[in-house]
């Protein structure tokens, strides 16, 4: 699976004023920011899935991830382990599954294997602009808040 990432290159204004404000705020902006731009991500991704079970549709969801530093935050999009269940009598675990659709089998042994959907990639491919664009006011819009809170002694 392909790992993409969204660099902000957004105006000297909003880059400033993230230099400026302390670092609770800017993780709090961040985390804020790339947890909204995840959200059309996922929407996409659960319409793009074919339905079996819909265990699959589902477990996937996003979650959030801030490094040490607060500088880097990412959201991990997949399916969630915690979502089981079952499907014509046996157990299912979409986590456990996840990646051969989206990714694909190759051919092994007595079975032929076969091309995965490759919806994680798709999905992020038909809405990055739009995400990028959401993590953008998301970011401007907390950061403002939040420089607001700071210069009237909160």
């Amino acid at each position: 699976m392909s790992t993409e990432a969204v660099k902000l290159q957004g105006g000297k204004e909003l880059r400033h004023l993230c230099d400026e404000l302390p670092k609770r705020v800017r993780t709090k902006a961040l985390r804020q920011g790339v947890s909204a731009a995840a959200t059309p991500v996922v929407k996409q991704l659960k319409a793009n899935t074919r339905r079996q079970s819909g265990l699959l549709k589902k477990a996937e969801t996003k979650k959030i991830k801030t490094y040490k530093g607060g500088n880097t935050v990412i959201a991990v999009i997949g399916a969630n382990r915690n979502i089981a269940g079952e499907y014509q009598g046996r157990a299912r675990v979409p986590a456990n599954y996840f990646h051969l659709i989206n990714d694909g089998v190759a051919p092994h042994g007595n079975h032929p294997g076969f091309a995965g959907d490759h919806m994680l990639q798709h999905a992020y491919d038909s809405t990055k602009d739009q995400a990028s664009t959401i993590m953008l006011d998301k970011l401007q819009t907390v950061l403002e808040a939040e420089a607001e809170k700071l210069a009237n002694g909160g």
